[in-house]
């Protein structure tokens, strides 16, 4: 954690954790799709370079509370759309000065945004982007109902909207959207999309090809006479995700939540969404050009991992540490791999006087996972801990890296000394040997030590603003407040109650193609 302001690092990832539904968005940077060269002619003659850069910022929030958009009995919007600012250019910006124009392309480019997450949830997103040109914001899309290019349509009775064909009983739990088949070609027409709150835009016809099979994979393309496109790619993909169960002495009080680790093979789906000349380059001329995508939860996520309950007769197995050969833990399905929970821990100042306590608190993440082999737990169980940081002191978003560098700390000559931590929670080890033990975060330790710089010993002063996280008297156990309560107590401090959110990672980046056929000195397919 830094206590400087100027010195934040620039976070590449950010994870959120919300009260009723989760969703992790991991910023990567720029990949470049389908882009191979073979020489021909002279071999001498460089290619033209292929250069291109992205930013994605300015997120208003990616937690939902889970909830239809509209509020059924009156058709009152009870749902907000979450915003993501992105910028994409044909360009580099130069290395010594990001103000200025590094390498610019030589070639023409197409840029295309790809989202990349469950089907469970994609399948109830709307997705709409904005184009900003100084203080102007244009909808160069309309919504585009993801739900509604994946499984068949029909019109209304009064013949104004689309709605789902299902299969099934009455209720939501019994009923089964059925996929689409677009081989016939047959548009789909976005004014007959149910409007979700909508920015102003024209609609379009989406000619429409492709379609899923019975498992829920395959290629689904949507594209308009504008130029914009849409596609929707789903294979099946091993997951990792978490339940979030309320924690607290009572079912009225919400303490961090405990967090059950699970994985699972679901449909993934890659989202990708093209803006035909809005997102093309010409080679040689450097620009760059700014878009909101606007992203609303239309339907709320129906399935067993909500509202789950846990009941101490039996489900307390899920966090106790597995024998060797013994069987995996499941809950609905789901293999389970460990779990996590948070704690608050109180931070210190390193200074040339020594360390001196900051009087603020932050968060721990504790995490235990547990080795596997192919169809039974190893026994081994790891420990791990993180700080849950935010990313500045005006947003709840955090920031959540590894802690994995523990300090002893050494008044007489102001040293924290490395420190191999046992299997044993260390508040517990804090506690039981006197040892004051410390935990310096990833993001200050490469700061300061860099080019592999000895970390043995590092002198407090060394610290230059940094802080260090106090593991004093931290519990293992979700349910106990503290080391001293977990090992002195037989009654638990905390229950587990209902499962109250779902943690999802998903992907969002920018890809970039070559959009001429040829380049000078080769070819490029």
């Amino acid at each position: 954690m830094n206590g400087n302001e100027k010195k934040i690092k620039k976070i590449p990832i950010v994870t959120y954790l919300c009260y009723l539904l989760a969703v992790s968005v991991l910023f990567t940077g720029v990949t470049f799709s389908r882009y191979t060269v073979s020489k021909s002619g002279d071999v001498s003659t460089d290619l033209l370079p292929f250069a291109a850069s992205y930013e994605i910022d300015n997120i208003s929030s990616t937690s939902y509370t889970n909830a239809d958009f509209w509020l059924q009995s009156s058709n009152n919007a009870q749902g907000t759309p979450r915003t993501v600012r992105f910028t994409v250019r044909n360009y580099q910006k130069d290395a010594g000065n990001q103000d200025s124009i590094g390498i610019t392309s030589g070639v023409d480019l197409n840029a295309t945004l790809r989202l990349y997450m469950p089907a469970e949830l994609a399948d109830n997103l709307v997705l709409q982007v904005e184009e900003i040109n100084g203080n102007v914001q244009t909808a160069v899309t309309p919504q585009y109902i993801i739900g509604n290019l994946v499984y068949k349509v029909k019109m209304n009775g009064d013949g104004t909207e689309y709605q789902y064909e299902t299969v099934g009983g009455d209720t939501e739990q019994t009923q089964k959207r059925i996929f689409a088949d677009h081989s016939n070609g047959n548009p789909l027409e976005t004014k007959y999309f149910k409007d979700y709150q909508a920015l102003q835009s024209n609609d379009e016809e989406l000619t429409m090809s492709g379609g899923f099979d019975k498992n829920g994979e395959g290629h689904i393309s949507a594209a308009a006479d504008s130029g914009n496109s849409i596609t929707i790619t789903s294979d099946i993909q091993t997951a990792s995700y978490s339940v979030g169960f309320q924690r607290g002495e009572d079912d009225t009080e919400f303490r961090p939540q405990l967090f059950l680790d699970l994985e699972e093979e679901i449909p993934f789906y890659a989202i990708d969404i093209s803006l035909g000349e809005k997102t093309s380059f010409s080679a040689g001329i450097p620009e760059e050009r700014t878009f909101i995508l606007y992203i609303s939860l239309a339907e709320r996520v129906v399935n067993a991992d909500y509202g789950a309950k846990w009941e101490s007769s039996g489900n307390d197995d899920w966090l106790a540490d597995p024998s060797d050969d013994s069987p995996i833990y499941r809950f609905n399905g789901a293999v389970v791999t460990g779990y996590h929970f948070d704690m608050d821990a109180a931070t210190y100042n390193g200074t040339a006087n020594g360390l001196e306590d900051a009087e603020k608190e932050t968060k721990i993440r504790i995490k235990k996972t547990y080795g596997r082999a192919e169809n039974t737990y190893t026994g081994a169980v790891e420990t791990s801990y993180w700080h849950v940081a935010p990313i500045s002191e005006d947003t709840t978003f955090n920031y959540i890296h590894p802690i994995e560098n523990i300090y002893t700390y050494d008044s007489e000559n102001k040293l924290l000394k490395k420190y191999a931590f046992n299997s044993e929670p260390l508040g517990g080890e804090m506690v039981d040997s006197g040892l004051g033990v410390f935990g310096l975060c990833s993001n200050a330790y490469e700061h300061i030590f860099e080019a592999g710089a000895s970390a043995e010993d590092l002198p407090v002063a060394d610290l230059n603003g940094y802080s260090l996280i106090s593991f004093k008297n931290l519990a293992d156990s979700p349910f106990y407040k503290d080391y001293t309560s977990q090992t002195s107590s037989n009654d638990r401090d905390y229950h587990l109650f209902t499962s109250l959110s779902k943690s999802y990672a998903t992907k969002m980046n920018v890809l970039f193609i070559q959009a001429s056929e040829t380049a000078k000195g080769g070819e490029v397919a």
